[in-house]
């Protein structure tokens, strides 16, 4: 997904509503350019925005939600990367009208996901 794409509200509203198979649960994709060689090893900050609207500005009366983690990545001989969220504090921001709320919780565990080259990614 690229910057802008659009998440539909009352596809996200039937996902939580009392009849679960209503909605889709939205992807997250992450498109790489290139597999990382084998043995290199980095970080990423990932960075969510959700905003209420048809277009890329938050008007005075639409809701923004921003999230920010920071993930570590490694490639390993076969090809497979795996990518790792930390331990760390994690913050969410709300903002509406020019009322911001920002809330901090701890993501206590890593967390893993391994991106198989022999699954295609």
């Amino acid at each position: 997904m690229g910057t802008g794409n659009v998440v539909d509200l009352s596809n996200l509203k039937s996902l939580v509503d009392s009849n679960g198979t209503t909605g889709m649960a939205p992807r997250l994709l992450l498109a790489m350019d290139s597999v990382p060689a084998s043995g290199e090893s980095g970080s990423m900050g990932l960075t969510i925005t959700l905003l209420e609207g048809a277009d890329a500005d938050q008007s005075s009366s639409e809701r923004m939600l921003t999230g920010s983690i920071t993930a570590n990545w490694s490639a390993d001989a076969s090809g497979d990367v795996a990518v790792t969220v930390p331990a760390q504090s994690l913050s969410m921001t709300y903002s509406k009208g020019g009322t911001i709320a920002t809330v901090t919780r701890a993501n206590g565990a890593a967390d893993m996901i391994t991106l198989s080259q022999s699954k295609a990614f």
